[in-house]
């Protein structure tokens, strides 16, 4: 439908509607995966636009600051350099045009997709950020950007630091209050359960992460939805290792099986680098160490060519534990 929609959308042959409307397409081929096709709408974008932050500005203050945001989400998703650019560009661009609406959900690509794929660390600028685009979005009365404005407030808390992660999931339960009750897209709601399912899992609650992770899951593959089966599985893996039983252990090579199952373009890093770090981890839970030591040293590799910070601290941590 995406691509029906873009070579509509490009017949009507007018400049403002191309780049006011291929962001919808352009987002939709990167959530199923399709990044390089991702790239190509978003660069198309930009093209039309030609530094016109706020041409075609129909549904979105400016479509310009998606489209860069679009080509760094697209970029990140293949393990190309200067994805980090793109998404500093976008939120750069959509603050100082963009309006209350348009801030918070350009910001999601960086401070949560990004972030809960293990490609960024948020840091205390990031948390900032976060924290004015919320009063803005929350001054606007606009629901739909407080509840992108609250996700994103979440996960700059839950992952920079310990001390922030109460706070956090306060913001979490929030915007999935708001996520549900707006009937947004649901892609939004599965990121708040990963949180949830971590959370559970930090807390003890084995038995309930494995639940709520499983269900991810599941919605996940039926819907087709690529961006997020990464951190699912990641928070299934690490639960069923910690509970630890035979059929845990089993239940978990068999989640990291159908990941690697999964059909990608080459060079889809959001599946090899969990991939990377689950093996290792499960290697561990089976006391194979010269095993999870490969696994550690490839993913700590992966992790640098694809500028992935969050995962190459995970990567560092685990070679020195």
């Amino acid at each position: 439908m995406a691509s029906e929609f873009a070579t509509l959308v490009e017949s009507i042959d007018d400049p403002a509607l191309t780049v006011g409307l291929f962001y919808a397409a352009a987002h939709a081929k990167w959530e199923a995966g399709e990044a390089t096709e991702s790239l190509r709408l978003a660069q198309r974008i930009i093209d039309v636009a030609d530094g016109d932050p706020t041409m075609g500005n129909l549904v979105i203050g400016s479509p310009l600051a998606w489209g860069i945001v679009l080509k760094g989400a697209a970029g990140m998703s293949l393990g190309r350099r200067g994805w980090h650019d793109d998404l500093d560009e976008s939120i750069a661009l959509a603050r100082s045009v963009g309006g209350a609406a348009t801030r918070p959900f350009v910001q999601l690509y960086r401070y949560a997709a990004a972030t809960q794929n293990g490609a960024v660390l948020p840091d205390a600028h990031d948390v900032a950020q976060a924290a004015e685009t919320l009063e803005i979005a929350q001054r606007s009365a606009n629901n739909t950007a407080v509840a992108y404005a609250l996700l994103n407030r979440a996960t700059t808390l839950i992952h920079t630091d310990a001390e922030d992660t109460a706070a956090g999931l306060e913001f979490l339960a929030q915007a999935r209050e708001m996520i549900v009750n707006e009937q947004l897209i649901v892609t939004l709601r599965r990121m708040s359960d990963i949180e949830v399912a971590r959370e559970r899992a930090r807390s003890g609650n084995l038995d309930g992460a494995i639940d709520l992770a499983t269900t991810v899951l599941v919605e996940q593959f039926d819907t087709g939805e690529m961006i997020f089966r990464g951190p699912a599985t990641t928070v299934l893996v690490e639960a069923l290792s910690s509970r630890g039983s035979v059929a845990d252990i089993k239940d978990a090579q068999l989640a990291i099986d159908r990941l690697t199952a999964v059909p990608t373009e080459p060079g889809f890093v959001l599946h090899q680098l969990p991939l990377l770090r689950l093996r290792a981890l499960l290697a561990r839970a089976q006391d194979d160490e010269p095993g999870c030591r490969q696994f550690v040293e490839r993913f700590r590799a992966k992790a640098a060519q694809a500028d992935f910070e969050g995962y190459l601290a995970q990567a560092e941590a685990m070679a020195s534990a």
